[in-house]
This record gives structure tokens, C-alpha cells and sequence, in this order.
């Protein structure tokens, strides 16, 4: 692994699918440019933004029983600066997509399935289930 692919990975890493294809797809797309390999510049932007979304998809998959924070504050919470005023427990994971059982879903218990990386969610959390068993 060299820096470049090492900022790819960093960039699907830390910021999620769309942003992390964006950044790694561009960023080395520009280094083949910058460094006269044109020709491959197009190639390089589909597989490096591929790579960093396949990292952002294996990276940080909830798992079930994971808490998953949310804020439905939009459009002020599209920014990522949002606190989370709601949260939920991860029943499963479909490819990109988690499935989340809620207390107050529409003022009652209830389903949702979104995408992992959807712009209300704030973070996961995993309870520490094991010092709770005697």
C-alpha cells in the first residue's frame, strides 16, 4: 500500500460513501494529471472513487443490537453539526442499508430501514451488554 491508496482508503473511511468516493476519485485522479499520466486519469477516478465506497461500506457496518444516534433537526443537521435527539436499535444490516427498531416512531414502536450513511445519522453506539450478565 503506498500514501496515495492510503488516503483513499482514509477518505472512504472518514467520510462516508459520496464524500469519500468524491475526495479519493479526484484526489487521485489529479495526481495522475499533475504527474503526467493523463491517459489513466479517468480510470483511476472510477476505481479509486469505487475503492473508498467499498471502504466506506465494510468500515463501520453496525451490527445488530448496536445503538444508532440520530438528528432529524434538517435541513441545520445536512452539515454534520447537528446533536442527536433520537436513537434506535440495529435489528439488521442489508448491504448498504440497516434496519432499526424505535420507541417513538410516529408515538409508537415501530421499523425503519435506511442507508447506513444517511445525513440523520449522527454515530452508533455499542452498549456494553457483557458486564451486564451475572
Amino acid at each position: 500500500i503506498n500514501l496515495g491508496d492510503l488516503m483513499v482508503l482514509t477518505s472512504g473511511w472518514c467520510l462516508g460513501g459520496i464524500y469519500g468516493a468524491i475526495a479519493a476519485g479526484i484526489g487521485s485522479a489529479l495526481a495522475d494529471v499533475l504527474l503526467g499520466y493523463v491517459v489513466y486519469a479517468p480510470a483511476t477516478l472510477i476505481i479509486k472513487a469505487l475503492v473508498a465506497v467499498l471502504c466506506a461500506l465494510l468500515y463501520n457496518m453496525p451490527l445488530p443490537g448496536d445503538y444508532i444516534f440520530y438528528d432529524w433537526d434538517f435541513p441545520r443537521s445536512i452539515d454534520c453539526t447537528g446533536r442527536p435527539e433520537h436513537v434506535g436499535i440495529v435489528v439488521g444490516t442489508y448491504g448498504p442499508f440497516i434496519r432499526v427498531m424505535e420507541g417513538n416512531r410516529d408515538d409508537d414502536a415501530g421499523f425503519r430501514t435506511i442507508w447506513r450513511n444517511d445525513w440523520c445519522v449522527r454515530g452508533y453506539g455499542l452498549p456494553d451488554y457483557a458486564s451486564k450478565t451475572g
